[in-house]
């Protein structure tokens, strides 16, 4: 192989490189907002069953971070799910021993960084939209003030269809207490990925 063949070769790779990275960067944040979206079901369906399981409230909560300070946020992309409030305590130890009881928790650094979380209430309920309590029966309270029934989640980094180029998604939380994750984006309602 000569000189001038493996500079054009360099120079083909640079090419090609070029093209993949506004497609490459797409790719990490749909996969961003689709991770906090699975992420955040996933949380909801463990509230869901355990608060079915032990036959107690159990509470599923966006805050704004694990540390020792964490508070309630509507825009908290971490989350918790417990027995009591975790309000300042979510770097506690978890385990259903002592309060604030915390069985599962998750920090949006995880795999979802650049995710970002808005929660909100129709009609809004007037508390600060970021905790899901269910009963026994695996029913969202409707009593708590500071529930959410919709998440949307988009990603910092650009702008969402149809505008942009990322789909960003929504979380429709359902009349039994369940996470549908849908696209806003979608308009046709026989589809199953429409909003409603």
């Amino acid at each position: 192989m000569t000189l001038i063949e493996l500079l054009i070769g360099i120079a083909i790779f640079a090419v090609l490189m070029a093209m993949a990275i506004p497609s490459m960067t797409q790719y990490i944040q749909n996969t961003h907002i689709r991770t906090a979206a699975e992420s955040i079901v996933s949380g909801m369906q463990y509230a869901k069953s355990e608060a079915l399981k032990r036959n107690v409230p159990v509470r599923f909560q966006l805050v704004n971070d694990l540390s020792g300070g964490c508070n309630l946020a509507a825009n908290g992309e971490s989350w918790v799910v417990s027995l009591d409030d975790p309000s300042g305590s979510c770097a506690a130890t978890m385990g259903d021993a002592a309060a604030p009881r915390i069985l599962q928790r998750r920090n949006a650094a995880e795999g979802s960084a650049n995710a970002d979380v808005v929660a909100s209430s129709t009609p809004a309920v007037g508390g600060n939209n970021s905790l899901l309590i269910y009963n026994g029966l695996g029913r969202v309270s409707l009593t708590n003030v500071n529930r959410f029934d919709r998440l949307r989640i988009t990603n910092s980094t650009g702008t969402c269809l149809p505008g942009g180029t990322m789909r960003c998604l929504d979380i429709i939380i359902t009349a039994g207490g369940d996470g549908k994750v849908c696209d806003p984006t979608i308009t046709l309602n026989t589809d199953s990925r429409y909003c409603g």
